[in-house]
């Protein structure tokens, strides 16, 4: 009997010691480096750092005052995702034809309160909050990531952060969690400020980048509404900063506009689609800058369709021009609305990427290089406050065009 009860007091010894090195290794190692998949489940080179458990929580529904909830945080170089799951594994969705907008407030290790807007797209099932880690990080080194509040939370010392989530089209719908920092500052920075440190351009690298020569933009053709006329407008009076490109804008036109047939361009006298516009100019590559007054005016799926319908009918009108597919540009501070803000316009630029990556186009962020330090349109580049530029804007604008590390791949490969 004294055998057997040793033996029992030794196993239960060895349990408590396993169960407390795991509590503390999961304490210590909360957070990991993993990577996106692509439509066919294989990892990208893309990643993100993730979770290692889900976070225990509740959510409010309806009749459901107290259900249980898990959560999972994810945080990459532009954005910190939210994925939640009510009763342990149904993934919270948005079904709708629109977005879903969430009021998030954060508290962190230290008792600091955070108001943030957090946003599910159309069909989504993450909650997004934007937070440029590179314009941060190259902007503001020394208070690395203060400029993002999220990040700066989780590289607190070892601690809780929590988040209380309410639906703004639901208020009585909302998600409280509470995650731990654990090791996030070690990987952070490992994985996150380091690379983009690195890839980050000193004025005397700058000076040796290999530069898009003017002369390249010769047969290139520009395409858009108000917001193209200003790169229309420095082109012409800047004596061949973009070579010899041609520009065909209207007011007011859009991409819904473009699409449906609503409205066409003129060219040397006649009125085309733009497939059309494309062939008469004999142009080998078109630029697009298209799609903010878009936004907000329909359906995520049908914008997203838009975009679908023209680049084909380009393509089948045009199978060897270059299709190069500009970011949409920010708007100013204090001047963006719910349809029109720079949390949609990152959204859909994430989108636009994605897309071009795998229809046969290219892709140039001129978006991230016209942000201030707050990631709103910057006060220089602006006429009205709003989304059109200034002319000297621009000069900002073709620089950013004539920089191939903006682009997708490089345009001239």
């Amino acid at each position: 009997m004294k055998k057997l009860i040793s033996l029992l007091t030794a196993v239960v010894l060895c349990l408590c010691l396993c169960t407390g090195g795991a509590s503390a290794l999961w304490s210590a190692e909360t957070w990991e480096k993993s990577y996106y998949l692509d439509p066919f489940g294989d990892a990208t080179e893309d990643y993100y750092l993730g979770m290692t458990k889900r976070a225990s929580g509740s959510y409010k529904s309806g009749s459901v005052t107290d259900g249980a909830l898990e959560a999972e945080l994810r945080v990459d170089e532009n954005r910190v995702c939210i994925l939640l799951y009510e009763n342990g594994d149904e993934q919270v969705r948005n079904t709708l034809h629109g977005s879903i907008g969430f009021s998030v407030l954060m508290k962190a290790a230290d008792g600091t309160k955070t108001q943030l807007d957090g946003t599910m797209a159309s069909g989504g099932d993450c909650v997004e909050i934007w937070e440029d880690q590179a314009q941060s990080i190259l902007h503001f080194p020394d208070r690395t990531p203060q400029e993002n509040p999220v990040a700066a939370a989780l590289c607190a010392e070892d601690g809780e952060v929590s988040f209380y989530l309410t639906r703004e089209d639901q208020p009585a719908t909302s998600y409280l969690f509470t995650v731990r920092t654990g090791n996030f500052a070690a990987l952070y920075e490992a994985e996150i400020v380091t690379p983009i440190r690195e890839a980050a351009y000193t004025i005397e690298e700058m000076a040796s980048v290999d530069m898009i020569e003017p002369s390249w933009f010769d047969d290139a053709l520009f395409v858009g509404g108000d917001v193209c006329s200003t790169l229309s407008y420095y082109a012409e009076r800047s004596n061949g900063g973009l070579g010899d490109a041609l520009f065909l804008t209207r007011t007011s036109f859009t991409l819904s506009s473009a699409v449906n047939g609503t409205m066409e361009l003129a060219y040397r006298g006649d009125w085309y689609s733009i497939p059309n516009a494309v062939k008469a100019s004999g142009c080998s590559k078109v630029f697009l800058v298209l799609g903010i007054e878009d936004i907000g005016r329909m359906e995520d799926e049908a914008y997203k369709m838009l975009w679908s319908d023209l680049i084909t009918a380009i393509q089948e009108a045009n199978p060897d021009v270059r299709i190069i597919v500009e970011s949409i540009t920010p708007v100013a501070s204090g001047h963006d609305n719910s349809r029109i803000n720079n949390t949609n316009i990152n959204a859909y630029n994430d989108y636009l990427k994605n897309y071009c990556l795998h229809s046969d186009c290219n892709y140039v962020d001129v978006n991230t290089g016209m942000k201030d330090e707050n990631g709103n349109l910057d006060s220089k580049l602006c006429r009205d406050g709003y989304y059109l530029f200034s002319i000297d804007a621009g000069e900002t604008w073709a620089g950013l065009l004539c920089n191939p590390d903006n682009y997708a791949f490089d345009p001239r490969g």
